[in-house]
């Protein structure tokens, strides 16, 4: 794995032979909603790139803080496409149920056709990335 991005808050590298993306949240939470936005124009930095269209992406935010305040998920709304519409797969890993439910509800209220699948068990992830 190459390393392509990593900050306070997230680790993002390659497998290239796998044509995975990986990224994972950091268990450090954001201060302020600044914060979080610096770190997602990184993110859409880094996955903007031509050369990763194609690929799978995992997103791992099992250690994530969990966060569901409306500023916050208004800016995660305003990103999705940006950051997955380019990938072939796409899945996210989350710690509890709740998590999955948060991301379903999100998928339905972005209304923009990028399909990010939410998982609690990292295999059944991986397994829907290489299908």
């Amino acid at each position: 794995m190459r390393t392509l991005y990593e900050d306070d808050y997230f680790q993002v590298a390659f497998d290239v032979d796998a044509g995975l993306i990986r990224a994972r949240r950091t268990a450090t939470p954001y201060p302020a909603i600044l914060d979080a936005q610096k770190s997602f124009d990184g993110l859409e930095e880094v996955l903007g790139r031509q050369l990763l269209a194609g690929f799978t992406i995992l997103v791992d935010s099992r250690e994530a803080p969990g966060r569901n305040d409306s500023e916050f998920e208004s800016m995660l709304l305003g990103r999705r496409e940006a950051l997955f519409r380019k990938f072939r797969k796409r899945a996210v890993l989350f710690h509890s149920m709740a998590g999955v439910l948060q991301s379903q509800r999100m998928g339905r209220e972005a209304r923009d056709g990028v399909h990010v699948e939410p998982f609690t068990d990292e295999a059944k992830a991986l397994a829907y990335l290489k299908a």
